[in-house]
């Protein structure tokens, strides 16, 4: 069995940002589930070019009784390593392209403590660039035994027809780069334990699921508590 070093669970955030407008309709919700009223969208529409994440977010809100509808847009890379200032800026302009509401955004990345949110937001480019294998140079000055504690981070953003949500799901853990068959995946999910587990995320999602185990649908189940305690869609 591995020995990990852990770090201390931290929370989920939420933001409610300014009103767009206001149709003064309510909904009601019940057990955490949505309730959808006459008047209710029935459809999200999703904002990304991934089949996968797709994939996921249908399976997700199926559960709450909405179809998802993958909307595809040309918006640029945002250079910042918060992924919830991704989010909204990712939202600004497909809200600005897109008239169809409720209309959701995501992104993701790894926080490395130490390394001020770095790289945050920017994993993707950097594993792209140079695997598993460039994060463990970047991060060889915060490591110890070839662990960094890291956390993976998810936030979503949705406009609604009132106002603008945001959510940030966080699945705390470590970073193990002592395997070097690993050194050049493209993704972090067999190199990442979650804190107090000896296996994988990659393992783990295999074994219980992805929705016990992903910063993504942590942050999707925060956005459900958001438009309940909002309630509206």
């Amino acid at each position: 069995m591995k020995s990990f070093l852990h770090k201390a669970s931290a929370g989920a955030a939420w933001q409610r940002q300014h009103p767009i407008e206001s149709d003064n309709t309510s909904h009601p919700f019940i057990g955490g589930i949505i309730e959808r009223g006459e008047n209710m969208a029935s459809t999200i529409y999703f904002c990304t070019t991934s089949a996968s994440k797709l994939a996921q977010f249908k399976a997700f809100f199926a559960g709450h009784g909405f179809a998802v509808e993958q909307v595809v847009l040309d918006i640029p890379e945002i250079q910042s390593i918060d992924v919830e200032e991704v989010v909204k800026q990712k939202l600004a302009i497909a809200a600005e392209r897109c008239a169809h509401r409720p209309l959701i955004v995501d992104d993701a990345g790894l926080e490395v403590d130490g390394l001020d949110g770095f790289p945050g937001a920017l994993l993707k480019p950097i594993l792209e660039k140079g695997g598993v294998g460039l994060l463990k140079a970047l991060s060889s000055s915060v490591s110890f035994n070839e662990q960094s504690r890291s956390t993976m981070v998810a936030a979503v953003a949705v406009a609604l027809k009132s106002c603008t949500l945001t959510a940030k799901g966080e699945l705390n853990g470590v970073m193990d780069f002592s395997e070097n068959a690993r050194l050049a995946d493209k993704t972090c999910s067999a190199s990442f334990y979650p804190e107090h587990h000896d296996k994988s995320l990659a393992a783990m999602q295999v074994e219980i699921g992805e929705r016990a185990f992903s910063h993504r649908w942590r942050a999707l189940e925060l956005m459900v508590q958001h438009i309940q305690a909002e309630g509206r869609l």
